[in-house]
């Protein structure tokens, strides 16, 4: 899943990664804000701060790689917030504040929301190209005039028009009825296939076509299996679909009017 930032687009990680991070999070959270408590074993000052700036970079990360925007930007000006009350409450516990370990945990914040941001748009445009190479081992090309479809075969398939347009034809008494066009994300197929059932239409290119041949059954199974509740719905509003497309095209066909190339029967 992605989210967009004006044009720009950032991945969301699934939630249990999310939760996983979250807790580590606060985790880590606490743990730098046990050790800011005690003494000390590093005393030199370029360790010291760096120790402060690799500990805040890494909470920023996390934090941006877990939230939402609204909530990771209220959660960097938390962490901000945090590192300044821990140099402000330090000298109760026998430790000196130093306004120069809030610039670095400051720092680290600013780096560690620049590395989360950075990776959840690199991961966006990693997955979309990746997306795109596995969805072409799906693409067929049909030439105008061949039949894709036949009416009463049974098939196993259903399909996306990626370019070009195809024509569905009715069978009436052996004559080739046409009832409709479908041009660009058009879908044909699908009721057949999820269902079962044998086609009710033929489907032919009418121009050169690229479209995506697809299973349904695949895609269920990709979706988190057929008892989710996405898989439950959307087999419901096929058969719903099925049903109320069956009276309008009997309808049609009495009057004889071509049915809306965004009516799919097939």
């Amino acid at each position: 899943m992605s989210r967009n930032i004006g044009s720009l687009q950032l991945v969301e990680l699934p939630i249990k990664t999310r939760r996983t991070l979250i807790a580590l999070f606060f985790f880590g959270l606490v743990l730098i804000f046990s050790a800011s408590m005690v003494n000390p074993e590093v005393d030199y000052f370029s360790k010291d701060k760096l120790i402060h700036l690799t500990a805040y970079t890494f909470l920023a990360t996390i934090l941006t790689l877990s939230f939402s925007i609204r909530n990771t930007l209220i959660g960097l000006v938390f962490l901000v917030c945090t590192s300044y009350l821990i140099e402000y409450i330090q000298p109760w516990n026998d430790r000196t504040s130093d306004v120069f370990d809030a610039l670095s945990n400051t720092a680290g914040v600013c780096i560690g929301s620049g590395v989360g941001f950075g990776l959840r748009l690199a991961a966006h445009y990693f997955l979309s190209d990746w997306q795109e190479m596995r969805m072409k081992r799906y693409l067929k090309i049909y030439r105008a005039g061949d039949i894709i479809l036949r009416s009463g075969q049974q098939t196993s398939h259903f399909y996306i028009v990626k370019r070009g347009m195809v024509e569905m034809f009715r069978n009436e008494k052996g004559f080739l009825v046409p009832m409709g066009k479908l041009g660009k994300g058009g879908v044909f197929g699908l009721v057949s296939d999820a269902l079962g059932t044998r086609q009710d239409m033929t489907i032919i290119a009418k121009l050169d076509c690229l479209v995506y041949k697809m299973d349904y059954e695949s895609l269920i199974i990709e979706s988190g299996g057929k008892n989710q509740p996405v898989a439950v719905l959307l087999k419901k509003l096929i058969k719903q679909y099925d049903s109320h497309v069956d009276y309008l095209v009997d309808e049609l066909m009495e009057y004889r009017i071509p049915v809306s190339s965004n009516t799919d029967r097939s």
